[in-house]
């Protein structure tokens, strides 16, 4: 996988799939579904959670790595990826 730096990628159970993708930059980017989502599902949205983090968090230059998150273009974004109101 192009980002997926992770030797673990993706984990079922009966009760939910837990999926990771790690950039190689070293981000670490998780979703959690019901088991029934395809895991390869996951991680296209996992790959595009990664570029709106990329488009618009690393890209802000008041944005420093320890600080807390808070960006509403990128919470909105990743609303949309995951068809979220």
């Amino acid at each position: 996988d192009f980002l997926n730096k992770s030797k673990l990628q993706d984990i079922e159970t009966s009760t939910f799939r837990f999926s990771v993708l790690q950039s190689v930059s070293g981000f670490r980017f998780v979703l959690l579904t019901g088991p029934d989502t395809p895991a390869k599902q996951n991680q296209t949205s996992l790959q595009a959670i990664y570029r709106a983090f990329s488009d618009y968090v690393l890209k802000d230059p008041s944005y420093t790595t320890d600080q807390r998150l808070q960006n509403q273009q990128f919470t909105d974004e990743v609303n949309k990826i995951l068809d979220k109101p």
